[in-house]
């Protein structure tokens, strides 16, 4: 127990009830002197009203008054909540047994007999004050530990909450990278098979005339290849298979084309809103950005269906990096610190429920029928490859709203920035007997159509199926060698690789470009050291000629 100099007990209220004022005046010099606050009542209600209105920390109850004796006035401040906690120390002259339990079965703590002992009457009332005092204490002191330990609960309940959205996010993660990883093998191997299928329908159409039957065919061949080309694509962005010509943007004046264009297209009954002010700029490949928009704009028209009062409200601002999604997202799923530009695309539809709203992302994915295409997919990948996030919230009935993050940027706008090079559809295939071209290639048939095409329209060929072939070649035949098609994605060296050693084997190289993948970091590097031209597979074999043709035309 802690010692008396550690308990201040000068300014205590005691109470004190008795119906004869001698007594109210002895008691009052015994203990006054102490520094206690004494406060007095002659009868049982007065008791009970100075208690409710000041909260005692002690009383002494004569047992003998008038109205309410002291048992009754005990009983009724131990029925009262704010009371009941209340030493109570009866006086009284009477004796015997029955005398005491009586006062204890009522809730006394203690009895001071009369005649007093001045000493015996200070020496109790210290010791229940005391023990109140400590009582009252220890009863604070555990309310505290049960706000500290109802505090850590919830923040260990936030923790864990936090843990499992982490998990949650870090396994959808995960198997989205998977997928990605998937699709964008797919994309590349299909890019090759359409490739060779492109390269055999333009060998079969300089092989017949321009009115023979089979023409009809082959341009409902090249149509479904393109169909399956622009698919391709759409895995690769979902596989974030790199951002084809990223430049500086302003994203306002993007959306605003954007929903201005949207809006002629669609049913009067159905309107998109836009708002936003002063967006920071982003730094993005126009082309898929416009791509992002119109993809979710598409998937909130099919929600809509036919509602008479169909909304989709698109909202843009900044969020700086001080912002409480930035900071959450950050721990959740790893996005960077910085600041972001924020557009949020809502819906009025028929929204999701948990189990679509966990899958909205994923390649193929959907509510009406399977095999629909990317989608929001190919969403997920671009913006994922512009460093950013996107959110998808939705419930049944209550539409969706799908929220875009894209990493801001300080620089300007500029108009007409140089890119490299782009091939011109006007141009027609030239024939040059005396040019030789190296074709590098690992998919064979990919190697032999482009051979033959090459071949067919006069060009000397020399093949490779790896970077290092093509150094070997390009180091054995010097000066005879005028044009290179580099292939990027090899097995033994890739085109990355390979790259700068044949051009420091011959400066003046003219080199070519070619990936089933879209424009990547490697390929841009090429491209800014000195490579011509970048040509996605799969790609019309007349604008690869005609491709051909310029660069060779242009000096080094």
């Amino acid at each position: 127990m802690k010692s008396d100099q550690t308990i201040d007990l000068k300014g205590s209220k005691i109470l004190i009830g008795d119906d004869i004022p001698a007594n109210l005046n002895i008691l009052r010099d015994v203990l006054e002197p102490q520094g206690y606050k004494i406060m007095v009542a002659t009868t049982g209600l007065a008791v009970l009203e100075i208690a409710k209105r000041s909260k005692p920390d002690l009383v002494l109850l004569d047992v003998m008054m008038p109205e309410m004796n002291g048992f009754e006035v005990c009983q009724a401040l131990k029925n009262d909540s704010e009371l009941e906690d209340i030493p109570v120390i009866f006086i009284t002259a009477k004796d015997g047994v029955e005398n005491l339990m009586e006062g204890f079965s009522s809730g006394g703590v203690d009895y001071i007999r009369k005649p007093f002992q001045i000493e015996e009457v200070r020496v109790r009332v210290k010791n229940h004050l005391q023990l109140w005092k400590l009582r009252k204490d220890l009863l604070e002191n555990n309310q505290q530990l049960e706000r500290e330990i109802a505090a850590r609960k919830e923040m260990e309940s936030e923790q864990k909450q936090l843990l499992k959205e982490k998990e949650r996010a870090s396994a959808a993660a995960s198997r989205l990278e998977a997928t990605e990883t998937l699709a964008g093998g797919v994309a590349h191997d299909f890019n090759n098979l359409i490739t060779v299928i492109l390269g055999n329908v333009s060998m079969i159409r300089k092989s017949l005339t321009n009115d023979h039957s089979c023409i009809p065919m082959l341009t409902m061949i090249e149509q479904a290849s393109e169909q399956a080309a622009n698919l391709t694509r759409q895995m690769l962005a979902y596989a974030r298979g790199g951002k084809y010509q990223p430049e500086m943007i302003d994203p306002l004046r993007v959306i605003s084309e954007i929903t201005r264009l949207q809006q002629w297209n669609l049913p009067n009954s159905l309107k998109i809103s836009f708002s936003g002010d002063n967006l920071w700029n982003i730094e993005a490949d126009i082309a898929q950005f416009q791509q992002t928009l119109m993809a979710i704009i598409s998937n909130s028209v099919e929600s809509i269906g036919d509602k008479t009062d169909g909304q989709i409200n698109i909202t843009c601002e900044n969020c700086s990096k001080e912002d409480s999604l930035i900071q959450r997202l950050g721990e959740t799923e790893n996005l960077k610190g910085g600041n972001y530009v924020k557009i949020a695309i809502k819906d009025n539809g028929s929204g999701m429920d948990e189990e679509t709203l966990s899958r909205v992302f994923e390649p193929f994915f959907s509510t009406k029928f399977q095999g629909r295409g990317m989608g929001l997919a190919a969403v997920y990948g671009i913006v994922k490859n512009h460093g950013g996030h996107i959110l998808a919230e939705a419930s049944p009935g209550q539409g969706a709203t799908f929220t875009l993050l894209l990493p801001a940027s300080d620089e300007i706008v500029e108009e007409n920035q140089a890119s490299f090079s782009v091939i011109d559809d006007d141009l027609k295939p030239v024939t040059d007997d005396d040019v030789t071209v190296l074709i590098v290639d690992d998919d064979e048939p990919v190697l032999s159509i482009i051979e033959q095409l090459l071949k067919q329209h006069g060009y000397h060929t020399l093949t490779a199926l790896n970077g290092q072939e093509a150094v070997d070649l390009v180091k054995a035949y010097s000066d005879k060698i005028d044009l290179v098609l580099l292939d990027m994605s090899m097995p033994v060296m890739g085109g990355a690789e390979a790259y700068p050693i044949m051009k420091k084997a011959r400066p003046d190289l003219k080199v070519i470009i070619c990936s089933g993948y879209e424009l990547d970091e490697n390929m841009k590097g090429a491209i800014q050291d000195g490579a011509d031209a970048f040509i996605q597979k799969p790609f019309h074999f007349e604008k690869m000629i005609s491709e051909i043709q310029k660069i060779l035309k242009t000096p080094v």
